[in-house]
């Protein structure tokens, strides 16, 4: 088991135990965001000096890791997702832009949204099988970079979660700001969608 926790000192330190009990080991402590597992690496951004940076452990033994080349040169960005295989991010303050980039692809990553509804204030980024999916202040978005589309997913104000190839839609019926909103949570299998239609 690994996690973040605060030092108290705008600092946190990340701490591993074993699965099968026993002490808890300091692996890393800096100014951090939360900590992401993707692949075989322990991944977040950490500020140095007057920017941020991702950094990555090895979630085998908890020492430095290498990060693939286009991650390793990101600086500034305001969010960070991957599984290991797909690695997105958001980058870019006043015109945000959803970057893309896929292990073993030959281009460079790639603006998979940009100037549109969908990239005001896109936030939350997560992988769920093959698709990225991030929130925004009005909705859910989901795009799959396979065939480069994006759709919206849920009505408005509704959140998505990920885990494997599972997502998870939650959402309101009727006005989500009013008493009378129904909640659901749906858990769609990634792997049993269709591919989004192709833009254009």
């Amino acid at each position: 088991m690994v996690w973040a926790q605060g030092t108290g000192t705008g600092k946190a330190t990340v701490f591993a135990a074993p699965a099968g009990g026993g002490h808890a080991r300091a692996w890393h402590t800096g100014v951090l965001d939360t900590p992401f597992a993707a692949g075989g690496l322990l991944v977040w951004r950490e500020a140095e000096g007057a920017h941020t940076r991702p950094a990555a452990l090895s979630l085998r033994d908890g020492r430095p890791a290498a990060l693939p080349a286009p991650v390793a040169a990101l600086r500034d960005i305001r969010a960070l997702v991957s599984d290991g295989g797909t690695w997105a991010w958001v980058e870019g303050e006043t015109e945000p832009r959803l970057m893309v980039w896929r292990a073993g692809e030959a281009r460079p990553p790639w603006a998979a949204v940009t100037s549109s509804p969908a990239a005001d204030g896109m936030d939350q980024l997560r992988i769920a099988g093959r698709l990225v999916t991030w929130r925004t202040p009005e909705t859910s978005y989901a795009l799959d970079p396979g065939v480069g589309s994006y759709a919206r997913i849920t009505p408005p104000y509704g959140y998505t979660a990920a885990d494997g190839n599972a997502l998870v839609l939650a959402y309101s019926l009727g006005n989500a700001k009013t008493a009378g909103a129904r909640a659901v949570i749906q858990v769609v299998d990634v792997a049993r969608l269709p591919a989004l239609p192709r833009c254009g």
